[in-house]
C-alpha cells in the first residue's frame, strides 16, 4: 500500500515496515518497523507529510512522526480489520474504512472519533479492493468495496449525497471535484449534489 503527500511517498510491506521516500523514489528517507510480519492493511500520510497513519488486520490504527518514525501515543482498537485509511485535505480528519463496510471519521492528530458513516449498500464483505478517496476540497468522501457500490458522503454532516452502482476497485476525484473516477472497469461518473 502507498500513500503520497507534500513531496513524500510512505509504503508498507508485508515484513511489516514501513518506508517513507521522496516523491521521485530517489531516496529512502527512513525505514522503521511498523508492525509484525503480516498485519499491515492499510496507510495514509497526513497531507502535511508529517504525521504516518496505519491500519493493521487485527483492528489496530497507529501513527508515527514521519520525520523521526517515533510512535506517538495515539492507538485505535477497533472490532474489525482496517481496510482503508485516508487523510482529507488540510489534514483534519482521518478517514477510517473498517472490513465490515463502516467508515468512521477521526480527528487527524489525536484519533478520537468525530463521527461514524451508515453503512449504505455495503451489506456483505468487502471486496479485494476497498476505497476511500477525499474530493480535493475535503467536502465530500467516496467509499468503495461492498457491493459493488461507490458511496459519495458528506462528512460534515454525514449525509449520503449519491450511490453509484457497478463501482469495484480504486477511485479518485477528478481536480474540478465535480467527477470522480473507477476502476473495473474504469469509469468517469458526474457527481451530483
Amino acid at each position: 500500500a502507498l500513500s503520497a503527500a507534500a513531496g513524500r511517498i510512505v509504503s508498507i510491506d508485508e515484513a511489516g515496515l514501513v518506508t517513507l521516500f521522496d516523491s521521485k523514489l530517489t531516496m529512502k528517507e527512513r525505514s522503521w518497523k511498523g508492525g509484525a510480519p503480516g498485519s499491515l492493511r492499510c496507510v495514509a500520510l497526513s497531507a502535511d507529510a508529517k504525521r504516518v497513519v496505519v491500519g493493521e488486520g487485527d483492528a489496530t490504527i497507529r501513527s508515527w512522526e514521519a520525520k523521526s518514525g517515533e510512535a506517538r501515543p495515539e492507538v485505535v482498537k477497533g472490532t474489525g480489520a482496517v481496510a482503508g485509511l485516508a487523510c482529507a485535505p488540510g489534514g483534519a480528519t482521518l478517514a477510517v474504512l473498517w472490513a465490515d463496510g463502516t467508515v468512521s471519521l477521526r480527528d487527524g492528530t489525536t484519533l478520537e472519533e468525530k463521527r461514524t458513516l451508515a453503512r449504505d449498500g455495503g451489506a456483505g464483505a468487502l471486496s479485494a479492493l476497498p476505497t476511500l478517496a477525499w474530493r480535493p476540497d475535503g467536502k465530500r468522501l467516496a467509499v468503495g468495496g461492498a457491493a459493488a457500490w461507490l458511496t459519495i458522503w458528506e462528512p460534515e454532516s454525514g449525509r449520503l449525497v449519491t450511490r453509484l452502482p457497478g463501482c469495484v476497485g480504486p477511485a479518485a476525484w477528478m481536480a474540478d471535484g465535480k467527477r470522480v473516477v473507477t476502476g473495473l472497469p474504469v469509469r468517469v461518473w458526474s457527481v451530483r449534489e
